[in-house]
């Protein structure tokens, strides 16, 4: 005869309760009388009732310390994790109590957990075998492991990271490397300590535990107070000189390319910026170079993890007679490069100079990039006359761009002249006019100068050959493309360093002609190169972009995220962007296209001479918006732009001269601090759900909110009032809207 099942009913008729009573009994409900409670428990230990629990997806996290950041950091990696599966996790801290960590698992067991995950405290393995032989449920032992055999763990490779860590201090040179130890017996620390003695055994490094090694306990405070002592004690600072950042960030490479913006936004909420130190653990140099590459919020320094066990390096070359001539062709290009290397006289190349001048460089755009120094001239002064033998030596050489040349014989080549100048001097020209003055303006004894006719120099020629078969409609992009590869060679040869959009667009035919325009206007400006001393009226071209962006094109989020690489890149002698930079001939045309740039500019300055008492926050309402006050100049030029022009923004060839004039007479009279005083009132009244970030003011929905605001509109006519009487209102009222 089968048993009869027991059910939640038949023990209710047994006892002679309700099922209610009777499941509030097994669910641990202390409303139950005692006697019944009893009764219940009596029929359920005598029928053998199976008290197994309904599994209601919840995860169990335990942990010694919910204070410790690292710990913080994990557990928002459970939940994320657990959530996308459906799973909610319950958190508890034993804070390495024995006697609460046994209550947590009497109580927690009741309610259905679907698994541990634990991460266990000093010395309680013994403990954790007699749990595992309780708990239904799967334990998962994260960070530190447990003695205990058939057991589930997740953890980083302690050993491998210290060991990393201490030979990169190795590397830089450090012998007397401090280790500051967590608590001594788990796992995690025993593997660290490992890692760091074995770095240090490799390199033949003796360590003095009793001078270098201490132990915190994970506690900050502990660790600086530790380390600045034991610095102090020997010697290698004066201790109360001694500070530490007091937040360090390690993250690896791969995560920080894929993860850049979170990882910057949950550092920016960590502390001041200047009291923290973030490093990224590298083991390739791609990585490295993308990451250096990258627009950053942070300054970062690396740590190379990648270990080399070669002791030999092969570098292949092409045989000794191909390296004398090199020519980079490929099958979809119309031009190409061809390069001869030739060791010539230099008597013979200044003889050039001496046939055709400055013209010589025509080609050569030094003097738009830098001014040399009389110190280099005079040293090639000083080898030829005492050194000639030794010239080519000391000289990095002569670079000639050339439409043809031709080697008819192993002593000489020649260089073409028939319809004007077929070649230029693109680099060296320093070389040749130093070697000049030395021959022709010196008062050098003959016999000297006879002496350094000998003397030779590295002559390296370039051609750029144009295919043969281009077809006719294809010529003239053809020849644009050969005038943009000459003047890339000439302005990279000349930088010694791989080309920069911004050299070749200074040397453009439109910053020539800004440049070029003298006169009283208020209006004109001219453009500088970047770390040249920029004077009144003058601005580098990256700067001029971003005035064009945020005032003209009303776009501060362009101008705040604008990446000079892209915004100064040329298309022959135009611009690429010539929504930013288009062309002009004449000065009427320049007014009406880049008459702007001056009153943008003076709005940044007013801006920055005043921000210090801008980010001046009142309630918590605006500390909202500090970043936004604190960074926006560009926000705070499209905003006043718009009020100001509205006619005029977004168009490029109407820009009226009397209202700009009339704008920087304003200026003039110190209405500035009024300006922002409107700004920001207008900006701190308007309602935003969040604190306003950097990755905010990226995006062009920020503009939009403010513009669009009714506290915008109130804004455009107080600000209108600061700068137009009634009476100029009128006059300009079919510019102004």
């Amino acid at each position: 005869m089968n048993k009869k099942k027991i059910t939640l009913q038949l023990i209710a008729q047994k006892a002679n309760v309700s099922i209610a009573t009777v499941s509030r009994v097994l669910n641990g409900n202390e409303c139950v009388d005692e006697r019944i409670k009893n009764k219940i428990n009596e029929i359920i230990k005598s029928d053998g009732y199976n008290r197994k629990k309904k599994n209601k997806k919840i995860i169990s996290v335990i942990i010694p310390d919910i204070t410790n950041p690292f710990f913080a950091n994990i557990i928002q990696g459970i939940e994320v994790t657990a959530n996308l599966y459906g799973y909610h996790i319950v958190l508890s801290q034993y804070r390495e109590n024995r006697d609460i960590l046994n209550k947590y698992f009497k109580e927690i067991g009741n309610i259905g957990i679907s698994g541990y995950i634990i991460i266990p405290s000093i010395g309680n393995t013994e403990y954790f075998k007699d749990i595992m032989k309780k708990s239904n449920a799967p334990i998962i032992f994260l960070d530190r492991k447990v003695d205990i055999e058939n057991t589930n763990y997740v953890g980083s490779n302690n050993e491998e990271g210290a060991y990393n860590a201490t030979k990169y201090l190795i590397d830089l040179g450090h012998k007397k490397i401090v280790y500051m130890a967590g608590a001594k017996n788990i796992s995690s620390e025993k593997e660290r300590f490992s890692g760091f003695i074995m770095a240090l055994n490799e390199n033949d490094i003796d360590f003095d535990i009793r001078k270098y090694y201490k132990t915190a306990d994970f506690d900050f405070d502990e660790s600086y107070k530790q380390m600045k002592e034991i610095i102090k004690s020997n010697g290698l600072v004066d201790g109360k000189n001694f500070d530490l950042p007091n937040i360090m960030c390690f993250v690896r490479s791969d995560v920080y390319i894929d993860n850049k913006s979170q990882i910057e936004k949950e550092i920016s909420g960590l502390g001041n910026e200047d009291d923290m130190a973030v490093y990224i653990v590298v083991d390739n140099i791609a990585d490295k170079l993308k990451i250096m590459g990258m627009r950053k919020k942070y300054p970062v320094r690396f740590i190379y993890a990648r270990k080399n066990s070669e002791s030999i390096h092969i570098i292949h070359i092409d045989s000794r007679l191909n390296s004398m001539l090199i020519a980079e062709k490929r099958d979809d290009d119309w031009v190409y490069p061809k390069g001869q290397i030739f060791v010539a006289k230099i008597k013979d190349l200044v003889g050039l100079y001496e046939k055709f001048g400055d013209t010589l460089f025509k080609k050569n755009v030094r003097n738009a990039i830098e001014r040399d120094t009389n110190d280099v001239e005079q040293s090639i002064r000083d080898t030829l006359a005492k050194e000639p033998h030794n010239f080519w030596f000391y000289n990095n050489g002569i670079t000639i761009l050339a439409d043809k040349v031709s080697c008819e014989d192993d002593k000489s080549i020649k260089l073409y002249s028939k319809d004007g100048l077929d070649f230029s001097v693109i680099n060296g020209a320093q070389t040749i006019t130093a070697c000049a003055n030395f021959f022709y303006n010196s008062e050098e004894p003959d016999e000297v100068k006879k002496k350094a006719e000998n003397a030779y120099v590295l002559l390296r020629v370039i051609t750029i050959i144009e295919k043969n078969d281009i077809e006719s409609d294809k010529k003239h992009e053809a020849k644009e493309e050969k005038t943009s590869m000459e003047r890339r060679i000439s302005v990279s040869l000349n930088r010694q360093k791989p080309i920069d959009n911004e050299d070749l667009a200074m040397n453009s035919s439109l910053v020539s002609f800004i440049n070029s325009m003298d006169g009283n206007n208020e209006l004109f400006f001219s453009i500088v190169r970047k770390g040249e001393e920029q004077q009144e009226k003058s601005y580098s071209l990256f700067d001029v972009a971003k005035y064009i962006l945020s005032a003209n094109l009303q776009n501060p989020s362009g101008a705040k995220n604008a990446y000079k690489g892209y915004l100064l890149k040329m298309n022959g002698d135009k611009f690429k962007r010539e929504d930013v930079f288009p062309q002009v001939a004449k000065a009427e045309e320049f007014i009406k296209k880049y008459g702007f740039v001056n009153v943008a500019a003076n709005l940044e300055k007013i801006y920055k001479n005043q921000k210090k008492r801008l980010v001046i926050v009142e309630n918590d309402k605006q500390q909202k918006y500090k970043y936004l006050l604190e960074n926006g100049e560009y926000y705070f030029i499209s905003c006043v732009f718009r009020a100001l022009f509205s006619k005029y923004v977004g168009e490029r060839n109407n820009w009226n001269e009397d209202i700009l004039h009339t704008v920087m007479e304003k200026m003039r009279t110190g209405i500035g601090e009024e300006v922002l005083n409107q700004y920001k009132n207008m900006i701190t009244s308007i309602e935003v759900n969040d604190k306003i970030e950097y990755d905010d003011m990226k995006k062009t929905e920020l503009y939009g909110i403010i513009i669009n605001s009714k506290q915008y509109e109130s804004f455009k006519n107080n600000i209108m009032e600061l700068f137009f009487s009634q009476e100029e209102y009128s006059r300009f009222f079919e510019f102004v809207e």
